[in-house]
């Protein structure tokens, strides 16, 4: 071993650890490899029996294992039943169709949507309950198949007010233009 000490224990492999202790009151230099430190020494930890290569492979069986739940068999075609879309668009885009998708292609979307969002399960706020709503909003009125009959500008203010409540904006605009109408003078080029 030119260049290198020999551990002072075992004299076979090289010293890697250099421990110093002291003996009553004297200071001991020892110069060990690495299973005689743990021996000698509370403080060195012990030597596993795992080896480099075996923890790198099964890192890398991890990490191919988690690339092929993300994606299809090869030859199988999977696209949605209600949107159509098919599996290869989604890979491509990263956009769904519709809602059915996220069923159609769950077992392949978990590994993306664990990658984006930290988890698969939707942890946000949820819409705080708010005052019951009318079971069926108010009816617009069916569009004019004649020519509405004049109504006064009371009535027609009564109802854009009613509209507005109901927040029918579109209603109450119609409305309001219909009033408009109504209070401008008409000119006659007779």
């Amino acid at each position: 071993m030119v260049g290198k000490i020999p551990c002072m224990s075992c004299k076979e492999k090289p010293a890697t650890v250099k421990l110093i202790k002291m003996v009553k009151g004297t200071v001991e230099e020892l110069r060990l490899c690495q299973e005689c430190a743990a021996q000698n020494s509370p403080y060195q930890k012990k030597v596993s029996q795992i080896s480099l290569d075996s923890i790198l492979a099964g890192l890398l069986a991890e990490h191919q294992k988690a690339e092929g739940a993300g994606h299809p068999a090869e030859g199988e075609d999977l696209t949605c039943p209600t949107c159509g879309l098919p599996f290869d668009s989604y890979r491509s885009s990263l956009l769904l169709g519709c809602s059915d998708c996220y069923t159609s292609f769950e077992k392949y979307l978990q590994a993306d949507l664990r990658k984006f969002h930290g988890s698969i399960v939707h942890r946000g706020r949820t819409p705080e309950s708010g005052p019951e709503l009318e079971a069926t909003p108010p009816a617009l009125p069916p569009p004019p198949s004649t020519p509405a009959p004049r109504r006064s500008p009371a009535e027609v203010r009564r109802r854009m007010k009613e509209a507005v409540e109901a927040e029918n904006y579109e209603l109450a605009a119609k409305l309001r233009d219909e009033l408009r109408e109504l209070e401008t003078p008409t000119t006659s080029n007779s």
